[in-house]
């Protein structure tokens, strides 16, 4: 993808054989790669999708929070305002685009009224295909994020509680999101209480997709959706260019326990059926080309279960979001062993692991000492470690590529010639620092001595965590390794008060791509109590373990004996008040001074999505805002004749 992924570059997912000479489908007058047409079977692991309950497959906008279910919703269901092309970063796929918007949204002069223009002429899925899509569906969603979001696992109501009047609806202090206004049927004007330039961005996610208003009850608060609160996608009114299969004889309108599901999504079915929507008009989106007819998604137990479906010929694309430590990796092996029987690709899946140093504690306080850290941090060592050169590729700064528009692929302040230098750089930090009294480029002061650091996951990432270590060692910094569990490492890390030096290693990723989902949540400042808030009610505010921007009186707080740390929240505030271009260019910068001038990680990993499929696949495509395969450009050896539809 980018020079820094150089062992990655042969395999990032190309057209895998030449265009078919047939080009008679077109979209927008320009001749598709391939002819649409034929059955993707796609799998993924249960229990992955549904928030309320195990094996529970909602796909309900407004409570899905997985990977997964980001791809069928993006890829298949439901558009958006603006959204994503299906495409990896390299191709375009982290850039923000008009879907059902015309075009970009203006902006007023002072930054709090965003005005956006909605396409006309579109209509929802069946039964629904006679009634438009309107600017006040996507009030009503709104509503819906509001009122029936919090409830559960994905919070979304902290994206948009920026806007004038919703938190006030949400808490039922107010009948209506008072920043929130439809001038017109394709015209939806917001009004925000302080200038943040991503709210475009934040209406890329399913959670704001239209939902059409109940034609038999105008006044229903959440349209059809209305009496659905615990699963409104067997309910699911379509907007995009598939449908669930069965969808047409949905009745919304009548009484709720009456309503009956649709048949291509049933809890217990074991699979999720997607098919064609006619009411969708391939020269109205420019970010799907939707080859496939049908797409059949498994439920499945496990991996394996998905690999040999693989194998056996029942299966084609494996969905899952999790990083290829967590696969077997003995099929990828034998596929690109032998080309005759698929092929495999590696991507980076937008999650970066990394050591967290407490700004607060000794020695970490100083920051000579986090920067002989990340010269020491012997990166390839922990890759290997943690689960070999497939699972990632090393970082050079703290932000995704994905969210920078690839700026800063060849930046990297740590950059050194081999292990001698490195840690002859580390040394020379530390010589630097108040904690090496007779400058020998060791740490030899007490709060050196016994460093805790705590560090949780599967046995080779606990191996890991003791790669770190060992490097610390070498500049005199003697760690101390506490394994704990997932939850118990949270519990801790998120307590300032515990005042613990290290954190192996926790990772990030992104909602929408933005940098604001990025940095604001990881390094705004805290409060005294811990809990974390945002500027700008910017994106789920809970994790600066690092104690970025805290200020004197939490520090006390605390118990802290350090009065000080440093703060980006003056940069933060300034990017977020930037739109579009600026912004990035601000992240960017932020993102630098972050690395260099405030140092409060060590990053360890860009993880990898492994993507292996059978020889029949002749067209994938990896997505970079879900981190999965793009189920809408799966081409199939079958589908090359022309689509019967």
């Amino acid at each position: 993808m980018t020079s820094r992924f150089a062992f990655i570059l042969p395999l990032i997912i190309v057209a895998l054989v030449a265009c078919p000479s047939n080009t008679a489908t077109k979209k927008n007058g320009v001749p598709l790669r391939f002819p649409r047409g034929g059955t993707v079977h796609a799998a993924l692991v249960s229990e992955t999708l549904g928030q309320s309950g195990p094996g529970d497959p909602t796909l309900d906008p407004s409570r899905e929070y997985i990977s997964e279910a980001f791809e069928l919703l993006r890829c298949c269901l439901v558009r958006t305002l603006y959204g994503y092309s299906g495409r990896p970063t390299a191709e375009g796929g982290a850039d923000l685009r008009p879907d059902l918007a015309t075009g970009p949204p203006t902006v007023s002069a002072d930054g709090l009224t965003w005005t956006v223009h909605i396409r006309s002429g579109l209509h929802y899925a069946p039964p629904l295909q006679d009634q438009e899509i309107v600017a006040q569906d996507f009030v009503t969603a709104l509503k819906r994020v509001a009122r029936v979001t919090p409830q559960d696992a994905g919070d979304y109501a902290t994206y948009y509680s920026v806007i004038q009047g919703f938190d006030a609806y949400a808490r039922r202090k107010a009948d209506t999101i008072s920043g929130v206004a439809t001038p017109d049927p394709h015209t939806l004007v917001l009004t925000v209480v302080e200038r943040v330039g991503d709210l475009a961005d934040r209406f890329a996610m399913a959670a704001t997709a239209p939902i059409p208003t109940l034609k038999s009850n105008p006044t229903a608060e959440f349209g059809v959706a209305t009496g659905h609160d615990a699963g409104y996608g067997s309910y699911l009114i379509a907007t995009g260019p598939y449908m669930i299969a069965g969808s047409e004889a949905l009745t919304p309108g009548a009484p709720v326990k009456e309503q009956k599901p649709a048949i291509g999504l049933l809890p217990k079915a074991k699979i999720i059926r997607l098919v064609r929507n006619p009411s969708w008009d391939p020269a109205t989106d420019d970010l799907r080309p939707a080859y496939p007819d049908r797409i059949d998604v498994q439920i499945v137990p496990s991996v394996e279960d998905i690999q040999k479906g693989i194998d056996r010929g029942t299966v084609d694309v494996m969905m899952f979001g999790g990083p290829p430590i967590d696969e077997p990796l003995d099929q990828f092996h034998r596929y690109q062993a032998d080309p005759s029987l698929g092929r495999t690709y590696v991507f980076s899946r937008d999650s970066i692991r990394y050591a967290t140093m407490n700004l607060a504690v000794p020695p970490f306080d100083d920051i000579h000492v986090r920067k002989a850290a990340n010269f020491v941090v012997d990166k390839t060592a922990y890759i290997k470690a943690f689960g070999g050169p497939l699972s990632g590729s090393p970082p050079s700064h703290i932000v995704l590529d994905s969210l920078e528009g690839n700026q800063l692929v060849n930046y990297n302040p740590y950059r050194s010639s081999g292990r001698d230098e490195a840690l002859a750089q580390a040394k020379r930090e530390m010589r630097l620092s108040k904690y090496d009294s007779n400058k020998d480029g060791l740490c030899d002061a007490a709060a050196c001595r016994d460093v805790l650091a705590l560090a949780f996951g599967r046995p080779a990432a606990i191996d890991a965590a003791r790669s770190i270590a060992h490097d610390l060692g070498l500049i005199g910094i003697k760690v101390h390794v506490i394994p704990t569990d997932g939850q118990t490492f949270f519990q801790k890390i998120t307590q300032p008060k515990l005042r613990i030096p290290l954190g192996l290693a926790p990772a990030w990723s992104h909602d929408f791509l933005n940098a604001s989902n990025f940095i604001t949540p990881l390094f705004a400042s805290p409060d005294v109590s811990g809990t974390f808030t945002v500027p700008g009610g910017a994106a789920g505010a809970c994790c600066d373990y690092s104690l970025v921007g805290a200020s004197a009186a939490s520090l006390k707080g605390w118990g802290y004996h350090v009065t000080h740390v440093p703060s980006a929240d003056d940069r933060i505030h300034q990017c977020l008040r930037l739109v579009g271009r600026p912004q990035l260019q601000c992240w960017t910068g932020l993102d630098q001074y972050l690395t260099e001038e405030i140092v409060p990680w060590i990053p360890l990993i860009l993880e990898n999505a492994i993507v292996t499929v059978p020889a029949r696949v002749t067209n994938i495509s990896f997505d970079q805002f879900t981190g999965m395969p793009s189920l809408d450009q799966v081409v199939m050896s079958s589908s090359s004749a022309p689509s019967a539809s």
